[in-house]
């Protein structure tokens, strides 16, 4: 019989799923959450909904004496650890490493608990409806839409806000939507990572579940097109390319083609009935965005040339940007996962951060030549899921700054460790 602990579990862990793109929480504004005299919501302590479930999932995994340690991780800990001592802003790297524990502690459930992949995959697919819908709504009121989706996490906006993101196209300025995220790049990023998942966590399930996979790539792209994500689009136009051509390298199942065809098509569609998205793809103009980028980018190589070992510190980036950079008005961390490390970790936090990727990559490289030409098959989306991460972290940081991106790089990683240990349920 099975112990109260042991009957909440799975119902905890499936809730933080669903919400995981939602951002309702509550923000802590402390010294070191102010920068240059504004706040930093990138330094503010945040306690969201998702975060309570971890904490609840931590407690009750903990009662049953279930948690193993692995050395790597001890090793990131204690690493992590010394780094702050070092850095101008201690506080904000004890935030660093409480997020790094909880997120760690993710990928370790993830990999080791039993866990219902048509369960998981229906829970990723109405998030991407939920969000694709919610985006068009906002792109035809020109805005938030307020109410119970604020709740959720959707930030009061509309397209003449100060600071909101906007598309110049042509001379005309289009609102691109947030959905329940901080920034349309995010939501673009999610929709990715979030299909791929759904064709992971469905394949083989029979027709209906097909169906639904192929319902959910038509919300995850309408939705992607319109966020005018340029990186994002591209990596979903590579990651279709990619599937083609591994699948005819491979002779994997056709449907996997026809999917990718299908992708495509939808993508055509909403190209033609939404010229933007075209306009947007083949803009290659500097506007203030990417001068913002590169100033960003200037800076965090003149913290990894002053502090080439160890970095700055860690969660110091943003604190760090008034000795390093002369325009004050740009307060974000740099718009590269591998540059922001290699800033507030130094060269010795990337080779840390590359060995656990690699092992990682390692783990799916494994599981892939063991497998048949079937499995295979299922495998693929959960590689490229990866891929998509890892491409577009040289575009943008949310994967390592943003709440819904840490949760998906984790649930990503956390299923692959899990795949290379057979532990799925059907």
């Amino acid at each position: 019989m099975l112990s109260p602990a042991k009957k909440i579990e799975p119902f905890i862990f499936y809730l933080l799923i669903l919400f995981l793109p939602t951002q309702f929480g509550k923000h802590f504004w402390f010294d070191f959450s102010y920068v240059v005299g504004g706040r930093i919501d990138y330094l503010s302590p945040t306690l969201y909904l998702t975060d309570v479930f971890i904490v609840i999932l931590f407690v009750l995994s903990f009662l049953q004496k279930k948690i193993r340690v692995h050395p790597l991780f001890s090793l990131a800990t204690l690493f992590i650890s010394v780094s702050i001592f070092s850095s101008g802003s201690p506080m904000a790297g004890w935030y660093y490493l409480v997020k790094f524990l909880e997120l760690s502690f993710l990928v370790w459930y993830v990999a080791n608990k039993n866990i219902n992949k048509t369960i998981m995959g229906l829970l990723v697919m109405v998030g991407i409806v939920f969000e694709s819908v919610l985006s068009v709504l906002q792109i035809f009121h020109q805005g938030s839409l307020g109410g119970i989706v604020y709740l959720l996490g959707e930030r009061a906006f509309s397209s003449s806000t100060p600071g909101i993101a906007n598309a110049s196209v042509s001379g005309e300025l289009i609102l691109r939507p947030y959905g329940t995220f901080s920034h349309p790049n995010m939501l673009a990023g999610y929709f990715i990572v979030a299909m791929l998942l759904v064709m992971y966590f469905l394949k083989r399930k029979g027709k209906a579940m097909l169906a639904l996979s192929v319902l959910s790539l038509i919300f995850g792209t309408v939705g992607l097109a319109l966020t005018l994500g340029r990186a994002a689009i591209v990596a979903w136009l590579l990651i279709g390319c990619i599937t083609i051509a591994i699948t005819y390298k491979e002779r994997i199942a056709k449907n996997v083609l026809l999917l990718s065809l299908s992708v495509g098509t939808v993508l055509l569609l909403v190209a033609v009935f939404f010229p933007p998205v075209v306009a947007r793809l083949f803009s290659f103009s500097l506007g203030e965005s990417l001068s913002e980028r590169a100033s960003l980018a200037k800076s965090a190589l003149s913290m990894i040339l002053s502090h080439p070992l160890f970095g700055v510190g860690p969660n110091n980036f943003i604190s760090s940007l008034p000795t390093f950079s002369k325009n004050s008005f740009v307060l974000q961390p740099v718009h590269n996962i591998y540059l922001l490390i290699t800033a507030e970790l130094g060269i010795s936090g990337l080779i840390l951060f590359c060995g656990f990727l690699w092992s990682i990559i390692k783990r799916f490289y494994m599981a892939w030549r063991k497998s048949l030409i079937g499995e295979r098959n299922r495998l693929l989306p959960l590689g490229l899921a990866l891929f998509a991460i890892l491409f577009l972290g040289f575009f943008d940081h949310y994967f390592l700054t943003l709440q819904q991106g840490q949760l998906l790089f984790a649930l990503v990683m956390g299923t692959i460790m899990r795949e290379a240990k057979g532990k799925f349920t059907k």
